[in-house]
């Protein structure tokens, strides 16, 4: 009897252990993911900014760019925070996200990148692919910027 129940004892904490498992893989997939689509995103307006030439009075170059942000699955854990950030004081970028119950982490981009009407571009609700549209422009002092919206919103 004593080696049915340490038999179960023993299956239970295996199963209790592969599932933690899991978890820590999913989670880890959800960030490479993640860290995969700001790359690509950045590798975008790190060309624009140093291959174009803004035009002030018109629509500046722009670029169309399409990443994935991670969905919930038994592989990849759900992403709970997906925010661009602008730091005009720094002329950078901050981006902060986070997946699956773990902490917040973040990452700085060394240009700026603003949405049209707010310092934060904000993809936590979204899921699967997302195009973005990626412009360069110019601001009050001359100096380049790269705006981000999201295909289908208007432009301002």
């Amino acid at each position: 009897m004593i080696r049915y129940v340490l038999a179960i004892a023993l299956a239970v904490t295996v199963v209790g252990m592969t599932a933690t498992a899991l978890d820590q893989a999913a989670a880890a997939n959800a960030e490479r993911s993640i860290e995969a689509e700001i790359a690509t995103v950045e590798a975008a307006a790190t060309e624009l900014l140093e291959h174009e030439t803004p035009t002030p009075s018109a629509t500046g170059p722009q670029r169309t760019v399409e990443i994935d942000v991670p969905e919930a699955s038994y592989t990849v854990a759900e992403t709970e925070r997906f925010v661009f950030e602008a730091v005009p004081a720094a002329d950078a970028t901050r981006v902060r996200y986070s997946v699956g119950n773990r902490a917040e982490k973040q990452r700085t981009l060394d240009f700026l990148l603003r949405h049209p009407e707010t310092d934060q571009f904000d993809l936590s609700s979204y899921r699967g692919t997302v195009h973005l549209r990626l412009i360069l422009k110019v601001d009050g002092r001359g100096d380049p910027y790269v705006e981000i919206t999201r295909l289908g919103e208007p432009e301002i």
